[in-house]
């Protein structure tokens, strides 16, 4: 991808993804009427804290999902909706076992273990997981 790559192969992956993202919306006033009633929805939820001190609440996250969901799937979720509740939750233990998943690029010992090992070194289970959850999401 765009993240783990230089040189040529990270200009192909760089002009891909801009080139779909535009696609998408990006750039497009579109998407700032999107972003703008997020803003909004994050302004009204702030409000509940009445200036209290605390971690960042969840809906920022709902509300950044919210503006990609609405450029992939055209839909929006309340910013106390369950089920995205849980995806994000779902997403937060993902990104703490992400790591893993770089495990056979640093120790490529480990692309010849058996499948049921791998499945557990590299958090492969959470992955489907996450899949299962997003296609549960857009169906």
């Amino acid at each position: 991808g765009v993240i783990l790559t230089n040189g040529e192969q990270w200009q192909n992956a760089r002009r891909f993804l801009l080139r779909n993202l535009r696609d998408l919306g990006m750039g497009k006033s579109c998407l700032e009427a999107v972003i703008q009633e997020e803003a909004q929805m994050l302004v009204n939820d702030f409000r509940k804290y009445d200036g209290k001190e605390g971690h960042l609440p969840k809906s920022i996250n709902i509300a950044v999902l919210n503006v990609i969901w609405q450029l992939v799937a055209s839909r929006r979720y309340e910013l106390d909706d369950k089920e995205i509740g849980s995806f994000i939750a779902l997403l937060k233990s993902f990104q703490e076992d992400i790591t893993g998943l770089f495990l056979p690029i640093f120790f490529p010992i480990l692309n010849y273990l058996p499948r049921f090992l791998t499945r557990k070194l590299l958090s492969l289970e959470l992955i489907d997981r996450v899949k299962q959850n997003v296609l549960e999401l857009m169906g």
